[in-house]
């Protein structure tokens, strides 16, 4: 179990001014941190700027934020604490890496036979599934391999060669993952198959941490995880609708390259940028294309919206593998989600291209 700030610091809290931290040497910096609330019109320091009430938490491998509107609610802090508190119990029942996690279980067993497992795991394999057959593939639970051999996984890059792809493709694909949805079993259609919720586990934390907070009586919140994830609920102090925040440029550290207004929304954003390598001369992503066994190319990042956090955060994934033109054609099926690409410009050096669907009037502006 990751162990995180003090009781006491908890309890203590943070503020931060209209929106923006104040500085903290332990947050990550701009670049690896693409979406943040933006600061409201009056000067950083007017006294009459909305203050927050900022907790935070060390869990899946990076930090989860809880931000409310300072003052709002009695019991504010306890109530964010306990609802950060319970990312533990979640990694500990869905964690890759610990041996005793209900994945590890599944990943040990399913080979052998139907594995029965707990009913919100089930139902989170049920839509990771969903969100692999819509994106024809893009996202997969089952490309841990792929990672592995290309070194992302302990951040050790290296091209592996055409052989080592082809054995790992030999355990990639949903379609060798088996649920039955009455018994709510999992089953692997062949030996050495693994799943691996790190695509979508962020958002699903967030999404259990929003439904405790709105059963402590909060309604109007901000939620971070792990620099990736957004959930917004309610409205932002100072503000007449929604909460604002702000995508980082994937080039020019500490700007940003858009505002998007989050109403009753989640946002994730997957970018390669900071976890890459190059290799004769082009820029690897450690985002993996399942499809292909090779990484993902031509994309910056990709920054999905949508009702759920959890499939934001698989979306955001998936959109990365897919590119621009199925990306578009994706949200031109569903409606419901929208999407902000930031590609390499095809007509100025170390420029980018901004290419975004699905937007109400006023939800994006570029900058």
């Amino acid at each position: 179990m990751n162990q995180g700030p003090s009781r006491r610091d908890f309890l203590r809290g943070r503020l931060f001014v209209g929106g923006r931290d104040r500085p903290d040497e332990h947050d990550p910096p701009a670049a690896l941190n693409p979406s943040e609330p933006l600061s409201g019109d009056l000067p950083r320091g007017d006294q009459d700027q909305p203050y927050f009430l900022k907790v935070k938490r060390a869990a899946m491998a990076g930090e989860f934020e809880v931000r409310l509107n300072m003052g709002q609610y009695e019991g504010a802090t306890e109530a964010a604490l306990e609802a950060l508190a319970g990312i533990d119990l979640l990694e500990e029942r869905l964690s890759f890496f610990d041996p005793a996690s209900e994945i590890s279980r599944i990943n040990r067993e399913a080979a052998n036979g139907p594995v029965a497992v707990d009913s919100d795991t089930f139902a989170l394999l049920v839509q990771s599934q969903a969100i692999h057959e819509s994106t024809d593939g893009a996202f997969d639970i089952t490309a841990t391999p792929l990672w592995e051999i290309w070194g992302f996984a302990r951040r050790e890059a290296r091209v592996p060669d055409d052989q080592e792809i082809a054995r790992a493709m030999r355990t990639v694909g949903g379609g060798l993952v088996r649920l039955d949805r009455q018994a709510e079993t999992v089953e692997f259609l062949k030996p050495g198959v693994q799943i691996n919720l790190g695509g979508i586990g962020k958002g699903y934390a967030i999404e259990r941490c929003a439904e405790s907070l709105k059963n402590a009586g909060v309604h109007d919140m901000l939620i971070h995880g792990a620099a990736s994830s957004i959930l917004a609920r309610g409205t932002q102090a100072g503000r007449s609708k929604g909460w604002s925040v702000g995508v980082a440029h994937p080039i020019r550290q500490g700007r940003r390259i858009a505002e998007i207004q989050l109403d009753d929304q989640s946002l994730a954003t997957s970018g390669g940028r900071h976890q890459s390598m190059v290799h004769s001369g082009r820029r690897l992503s450690h985002v993996i294309d399942p499809r292909t066994g090779r990484p993902a190319e031509g994309v910056y990042s990709v920054t999905v919206v949508t009702g759920d956090a959890a499939q934001a955060d698989a979306l955001a994934t998936a959109m990365f593998v897919l590119g621009a033109d199925a990306s578009l054609a994706f949200c031109k099926r569903h409606p419901e989600v929208s999407v902000l690409l930031l590609l390499p410009s095809t007509t100025r050096s170390r420029e980018l291209d901004v290419v975004y669907a699905g937007f109400a009037g006023g939800s994006l502006h570029v900058l």
